[in-house]
C-alpha cells in the first residue's frame, strides 16, 4: 500500500536527499532492530541486521549508499518500514520520496541504478 494523501506533505520542503537519509538512518538505528524483529525472520531479519549496522553516517555515505537506502526503503531489505513514523510523525517512505524527488528528479530509475553501486549492497547475499 502506497503513502496516504498528505504524507509526503509532511515533509519540510527544504530537507534535501542527505537530510531525509540522516533522519531514515537515524530512525533505523534508534528503533529499527527492534521492529525488524517483531515484523520479520529468517534471511529477511538477517539481511536487514547484516545491512543496518554497516550504513555509513550522513557524513561519511556516497551518493551511492544514499541511493542504497532511500531504495531499500522503497523497494528493498527495508521495506518493511514503508510506514513507520518518525517522532516528528514522518513516514519512512515520505522522506525516501521526498529524497528521489530532489536528488533524482523523481526518477526511481535512476534511483535503483546509483544504487546499485554501492558497496552496500554485498551485504544483501
Amino acid at each position: 500500500m502506497g503513502l496516504n494523501l498528505g504524507d509526503q506533505e509532511k515533509v519540510p520542503a527544504d530537507l534535501t536527499a542527505r537530510d531525509c537519509y540522516e533522519r531514515i538512518w537515524e530512525w533505523h538505528r534508534a528503533h529499527g532492530e527492534t521492529a525488524a524483529s517483531e515484523r520479520l525472520d529468517g534471511p529477511a531479519l538477517d539481511r536487514y541486521l547484516a545491512i543496518l549496522p554497516e550504513l555509513p553516517t550522513v557524513q561519511d555515505a556516497s551518493d551511492e549508499d544514499l541511493a542504497f537506502l532511500i531504495h531499500e526503503v522503497l523497494t528493498g531489505t527495508f521495506e518493511w518500514s514503508y510506514h513507520e513514523e518518525d517522532g516528528q510523525g514522518i513516514k519512512m517512505a515520505a522522506y525516501a520520496f521526498h529524497a528521489v524527488d530532489k536528488a533524482y528528479s523523481g526518477d526511481l530509475a535512476a534511483v535503483g541504478e546509483a544504487a546499485a553501486s554501492s558497496v552496500l549492497n554485498r551485504l544483501k547475499g
